[in-house]
């Protein structure tokens, strides 16, 4: 398990390291805001501690999400020595600081990112009423913060926490084990802001302090990967059980407040890739934004009624390339539905590839076979499609299926859901054909 764990991750990671960029075209929507337009709480966020990210402005969509939230952003590249350097500050943020030793080198030691000074400092602000938000990503990150959640009584793990064995599409926080209800920020503060399911992007494990709430708790079979260097995963790399820990919490410290959080992805809109999602922008991650903004309305203490409506952001207009694909899509639904087995497995090119949750098949003997044994079950199928891009011959569309079947021999009718990424391309006729299909089951 750990070996196909690593090799995933090594032909993930080590290929899109180098390539990723927030989303800056991602405008979350809010129907009413917490404070009125610039008149909200101070947002500062830490760029002073070699913040991975913040260099190139990784954290854009979460600051442009607090502004129409109505809180006032900034930035700060200070050192936290002293109380007055957080003066003008109601909300702190620290994502991913990196002591200098460790630029460059995400190999043990890893040093802490904070002078002692800058954490008793930081300790007393809160204490005496600041709102602190720590976030620590998967290693070296969870340790160049870990002083600094010792401080608070927060236990963090350098490694990578895992729910599941492999990077992508993304693990989830869900049902009550794991997404606590009782937390501000899985509750919300309103009818609506409920949240059930979180998807993270990796990221760390921390064993919150006992007088915490924690929001997103692992169970006691995740687990986290302890290896000597940040992405070279080894089988000797120790593997250590993730029993009471979790990846999101919040305490309330003196008169202030202080969140903890294991993973920067889930918090931020970024693309991997030039085509990969991660965050709140992604299709599997559709509830993250308004986690995120629970979790900052707790940390400002917002109160209701929110009463500052928002101006919708306007759609972009749909490309001739979408319109084209999505009509493919619904042209191979309505086959599905009319029991037409054979065009929809033509819809696959004769060399395609089918992957999903264990099974793959590959080519138009086995497409075909696949296909044909829904014969005289099929019932209906939905197929939404979020997004379609692409230049030339390729296209790649992301989109959620719901299909139903009878059970053979039965009346049964069973429905599967899966989100799907297919891609397109062009044959020498004009046809769109799919020549890769890789889905997993929501």
């Amino acid at each position: 398990m750990l070996k196909y764990f690593t090799f995933f991750l090594l032909l993930t990671t080590a290929s899109i390291s180098a390539q990723q960029y927030p989303d800056t075209l991602y405008t979350p929507f809010i129907a009413q805001a917490a404070y009125p337009h610039g008149e909200g709480p101070r947002v500062t966020f830490d760029k002073g501690h070699n913040n991975f990210g913040a260099d190139v402005n990784g954290y854009a969509a979460l600051e442009k999400l607090l502004e129409r939230d109505g809180y006032r952003v900034s930035t700060s590249t200070h050192n936290f020595g002293t109380l007055k350097s957080l003066e003008g500050t109601d909300v702190l943020v620290i994502i991913n600081a990196l002591n200098q030793e460790n630029v460059g080198t995400w190999a043990r030691p890893i040093y802490s990112a904070f002078t002692d000074k800058e954490i008793s400092t930081l300790e007393q602000w809160v204490k005496r009423g600041g709102m602190l938000l720590m976030v620590g990503d998967h290693m070296p990150f969870g340790g160049a913060v870990k002083a600094l959640g010792a401080a608070f009584g927060c236990e963090w793990v350098d490694g990578f926490g895992r729910i599941q064995p492999y990077f992508w599409p993304p693990s989830h926080f869900e049902g009550p084990e794991m997404v606590n209800a009782q937390s501000p920020v899985i509750s919300g503060l309103q009818e609506g802001e409920q949240v059930s399911r979180v998807a993270t992007f990796t990221g760390s494990a921390f064993k919150a302090p006992p007088e915490a709430i924690v929001a997103l708790a692992f169970r006691p079979e995740n687990t986290s990967v302890q290896p000597d260097t940040a992405w070279r995963f080894k089988e000797h790399s120790p593997v250590i059980s993730l029993e009471g820990h979790a990846q999101g919490a919040t305490l309330d410290y003196g008169k202030g407040r202080v969140a903890f959080w294991g993973e920067a992805g889930m918090l931020a809109a970024q693309i991997f890739r030039q085509d990969w999602k991660a965050g709140f922008n992604s299709v599997y991650a559709p509830e993250n934004a308004q986690m995120v903004r629970n979790l900052f309305h707790w940390l400002s203490g917002a109160k209701l009624p929110f009463t500052t409506p928002v101006k919708q952001p306007k759609a972009p207009a749909k490309t001739a390339l979408a319109t084209e694909i999505e009509a493919r899509l619904q042209a191979m639904q309505r086959a599905y539905e009319g029991g037409d087995l054979l065009t929809v497995s033509y819809f696959y090119d004769e060399d395609a590839v089918v992957t999903g949750d264990g099974f793959q098949i590959k080519g138009r003997e086995a497409i075909d076979k696949y296909w044909f044994s829904f014969q005289g079950l099929t019932e209906s199928w939905q197929l939404d499609s979020d997004l379609v891009y692409g230049t030339g011959d390729l296209a790649y569309q992301l989109g959620k299926s719901s299909i139903s079947y009878r059970n053979p021999g039965s009346d049964k009718v069973v429905t599967d859901v899966t989100r799907f990424t297919l891609v397109w391309r062009k044959n020498f006729a004009g046809n769109w054909k799919i020549v890769s299909d890789q889905y997993a089951k929501e």
